[in-house]
């Protein structure tokens, strides 16, 4: 069984602005009150990589695999999650955003493939009304904070605190590392930021 939904929303900021905060699905989930996910990547034998993603919600763990994004900046991104367990088969999300007179029309697209066709009305109300509702809380949340045009990123989450001497060992184990000159500002960023931006610095690249 299939379901689809559009949902229509109307904000202030302008696409670029947006962008940075729309195509963060983690960070969305976030400020829409969904379950924490984690994510993990799996290698592949030929090179290249899975990511697995999971979280937990109502005390069931469910994990699905996040394939790659296909977006274009500032205008429009869709992903596709593949479940391994739980009442989806798949979850396709799209969201494409056109600029306005004064602001930016979000349309965002959502594709249900259900394994359990038992679980299609529960879920049909679940996404028409509380997903929805919450969806619109996160981005007019983004939208309120950015009309002050703040120089800090929204955050939801305050980053683990790092065990004591934990960054002295690694200031330790990199003084003869390439690159030197830039050990203070790695150590700043393991220490402020919240873990999804640091696993988004790619250090091996």
């Amino acid at each position: 069984m299939k379901l689809r939904f559009v949902w229509n929303f109307a904000l202030e900021a302008l696409p670029r602005d947006l962008w940075r905060y729309v195509s963060d699905t983690n960070q969305i989930n976030q400020y829409a009150g969904l379950p924490q996910q984690h994510y993990r990547y799996l290698p592949e034998p030929d090179g290249g990589s899975r990511q697995i993603g999971e979280t937990t919600l109502l005390g069931r763990r469910y994990e699905w695999e996040e394939h790659p994004f296909e977006w274009i900046e500032g205008q429009y991104f869709h992903v596709l999650r593949s479940y391994v367990n739980g009442p989806f088969r798949n979850i396709l999300t799209a969201v494409k955003m056109t600029p306005g007179v004064s602001g930016t029309h979000l349309e965002q697209t959502m594709l249900c493939d259900l394994r359990w066709g038992i679980a299609t009305p529960f879920m049909y109300l679940q996404f028409q009304f509380p997903y929805k509702s919450r969806f619109q809380e996160a981005y007019r949340r983004i939208d309120h904070y950015l009309k002050d045009r703040p120089e800090t990123p929204l955050r939801t989450t305050s980053p683990a605190v790092i065990p004591s001497g934990r960054l002295e060992l690694i200031r330790s184990k990199m003084k003869d590392a390439a690159g030197l000159d830039y050990l203070p500002r790695l150590l700043e960023a393991v220490e402020a930021l919240p873990d999804e931006d640091v696993d988004r610095m790619q250090p091996y690249v």
